[in-house]
């Protein structure tokens, strides 16, 4: 197999995996949440945002050719009140925390926890973010 370098994949893996803990009507990318950047709808009152980077692979540091492919996702939670992140924050990990997801016709490596932060005031709600790497 070769090397998975497009994040699309990866994305709609993660967002279904949260979906069925946190619901359907919680879990949106960037620039989609209702009631924000100038979206039709209502600011739901828990969300769930993942985000996926690409990471450094030491194997290719010398020319190396390998098919695997290191990444970090982040998950922010926003909630009305620190309690509403903090429930966000623990279903995010029972839905991620070493799970292996499918993705491409392969799985992921399980997911692995790096960090999280304490849920913290953003803009008159809070929010929190979940950390995790992996691998295709």
């Amino acid at each position: 197999m070769s090397a998975l370098f497009d994040s699309r994949p990866i994305v709609t893996a993660v967002k279904a995996a949260l979906t069925v803990t946190l619901g359907a009507d919680r879990v949106f990318e960037y620039g989609d949440v209702p009631g924000a950047d100038n979206n039709p709808g209502s600011l739901p009152r828990i969300f769930a945002l993942p985000s996926i980077e690409r990471r450094f692979n030491p194997a290719l540091r010398f020319s190396a050719e390998t098919d695997v492919v290191a990444w970090r996702l982040s998950v922010r939670v926003v909630g009305s009140t620190v309690d509403e992140a903090r429930w966000a924050l623990f279903k995010v990990a029972a839905a991620l925390n070493e799970q292996s997801l499918p993705v491409a016709e392969t799985f992921t490596t399980p997911m692995q926890f790096e960090s999280d932060q304490a849920p913290e005031s953003d803009d008159g709600r809070y929010s929190a973010v979940a950390t995790y790497t992996f691998a295709t």
